[in-house]
């Protein structure tokens, strides 16, 4: 038997009494012995293996606690059974299971068995002395001559009980990829479709360019001409060409507006927003009360460069301003949102003639563009009224009444202050997107 199983014995039949040091040997009674530094076959999940004087050290100590058990294995230079390898090995050393997952088989280890119970105590101690029961000290013999190693490996083979392997180890009983192969199996559906989409919005809007190119496809033919007409319906005259206001109106707003957009903040001291803190807020995503920047600003700008970076990988530059009299027509052309005050006394100079005509009908005055008059030109302007979201519902009434967008900021979270930035440039972008204006935003 091995030294484990041997252990496992004598701890199960509690006859651990019967387990003593002599030398370097541990003696179970007079049945068996084995040296002190004999490797176990149980191993340890660090991945090495227990000796023999480290698990009977350990099972004779097994009613001390974790650690009065390490300070006394550590004074003794013995190996320490891990928390994790406590108890599945103090169950299998007392026969609660009948095997465990840690057990590996080892080459069986020479031990003297019972012949010493045969022998007297003079007779075994004399014995001892010569050193006849010592291996190292016996005649050598035929036996004793060394094992080819292709028969020890055959051997150890034939002993070994096959648990993993290299496909089996990939195995998981306990584990499904269902979900996994779902997901993947959904994300190859929606790119397939997307894919779909876009082939057939290219393939429509093919189809549609020669129609919107195309004029007049019917002509008109007087009845009592209309055998007359057939034939020349193959070939139709040209088109007569466009007045010149038609070719403005169509060049005006196709034309690219040059200049960076610009928004407007009002030019108030009581304001939530000015040109004070306009750049932290919309630059960087930080409100900063417009009175500290007022103290610390040594001259208000009269027109604040900007230079958005969210949701933009390269820098847009923008315009901040406050004194809407003081643009001209083709500033107006840029304008793209206005951050109101609430109050009447906001638009005084503007070329609007109220509010609702600024946001609601979004049409402006006659400009005088490139010294044509461009009658049907209309701008679109986002408005946008901030507040605290602990303000009172009083101050927005009025404000709800005109076709502006509310955007709510805290007072002390200040960590919040990004989300209504993203919120101000998200709208601005879907405002823009629908008027189609030809500018860099």
């Amino acid at each position: 038997m091995d030294a484990l199983s041997v252990l496992r014995d004598y701890t199960a039949r509690k006859e651990l009494g019967n387990v003593h040091r002599v030398g370097d040997e541990f003696r179970f009674g007079n049945d068996y012995r084995f040296p002190c530094s004999t490797e176990t076959g149980y191993r340890s999940k660090l991945g090495f293996f227990y000796t023999l004087d480290s698990l009977v050290f350990f099972v004779k100590s097994s009613n001390l606690k974790h650690t009065e058990y390490m300070q006394q294995a550590r004074a003794l230079k013995l190996q320490i059974v891990t928390y994790t390898d406590k108890k599945p090995l103090l169950d299998y050393l007392e026969g609660k299971v009948s095997t465990s997952d840690a057990i590996e088989l080892l080459p069986p280890v020479a031990s003297s068995a019972a012949s010493l119970d045969k022998l007297s105590p003079g007779d075994l101690a004399a014995a001892d002395e010569a050193g006849a029961l010592h291996p190292s000290k016996r005649p050598r013999s035929d036996q004793d001559q060394p094992v080819d190693a292709c028969l020890l490996i055959e051997l150890v083979r034939s002993l070994e009980r096959p648990v993993r392997d290299r496909e089996t180890i990939l195995l998981c009983p306990n584990k499904s990829f269902e979900g996994i192969l779902s997901t993947l199996g959904r994300r190859e559906r929606i790119e397939q479709q997307s894919q779909q989409q876009s082939q057939q919005q290219s393939q429509n809007s093919q189809r549609r360019e020669p129609q919107s190119s195309s004029t007049d496809k019917f002509v008109k033919v007087e009845p009592d001409l209309k055998s007359a007409a057939a034939p020349s319906m193959e070939k139709r005259p040209p088109p007569p060409p466009p007045s010149s206001q038609q070719t403005l109106a169509r060049s005006s707003s196709k034309a690219k507006i040059e200049g960076p957009p610009i928004i407007l903040v009002p030019n108030a001291s009581q304001t939530l927003l000015n040109t004070f803190n306009a750049k932290e807020f919309l630059e960087d995503g930080v409100y900063v009360l417009a009175d500290a920047k007022k103290s610390a600003a040594a001259k208000k700008p009269e027109t604040l460069p900007i230079y958005r970076k969210i949701g933009r990988e390269i820098p847009v530059k923008y315009e901040v301003r406050d004194r809407p009299s003081a643009l001209s027509s083709k500033d107006w052309e840029r304008v793209v949102a206005v951050f109101v005050l609430g109050k009447e006394w906001q638009f005084k100079d503007w070329p609007f003639k109220d509010h609702v005509e600024i946001f609601n009908k979004s049409e402006c005055r006659a400009f005088v563009v490139r010294n044509f008059a461009a009658e049907n030109l209309f701008v679109a302007v986002l408005g946008v009224y901030l507040r605290f979201e602990d303000d009172s519902m009083e101050s927005v009434k009025v404000v709800m009444q005109w076709n502006v967008k509310i955007i709510s900021l805290s007072k002390h979270k200040r960590h919040q202050d990004r989300t209504a930035v993203l919120e101000f440039w998200d709208k601005l972008d879907a405002f823009v997107r629908a008027r189609r204006l030809p500018i860099v935003f």
